[in-house]
């Protein structure tokens, strides 16, 4: 099942997969302040309840510190947060805020979905 978190914004769209005990965040374009509304009510249902909550970042060109807020705040309701983040708009801010030691960061969707924890970001 797959649902839309807003209505269609010409800078970014977040939407929401939900498989079993797995939810998929898919991101793309640039994420700011107008996104952290959008993003927090598709990471709101993160809890301890056993749902592995992947937040696919691969598609996104900008990403502010207010959206690294809401993944940190995410991760700590429940430590069962992986993002992916493949290009430098992300990594870069994730390496520069030392955020690789709190969240589960890969390259791709799929290392993700095979729930591997590889080496974290150089």
């Amino acid at each position: 099942m797959t649902l839309p978190a807003a209505p269609p914004d010409q800078y970014f769209s977040i939407v929401t997969e939900t498989r079993d005990d797995l939810v998929v965040v898919r991101a793309a374009g640039e994420l700011d302040l107008v996104a952290r509304p959008v993003l927090d009510a598709a990471l709101a249902h993160i809890d301890a309840g056993g749902t592995r909550v992947v937040v696919d970042f691969a598609a996104v060109t900008f990403c502010s510190s207010t959206i690294l807020g809401v993944l940190v705040a995410a991760s700590l309701r429940d430590g069962r947060l992986t993002v992916v983040a493949r290009h430098r708009a992300v990594r870069r801010p994730l390496e520069l805020l030392g955020l690789e030691q709190h969240l589960t960061i890969v390259p791709d969707l799929d290392t993700a979905l095979r729930g591997h924890d590889p080496a974290r970001l150089a």
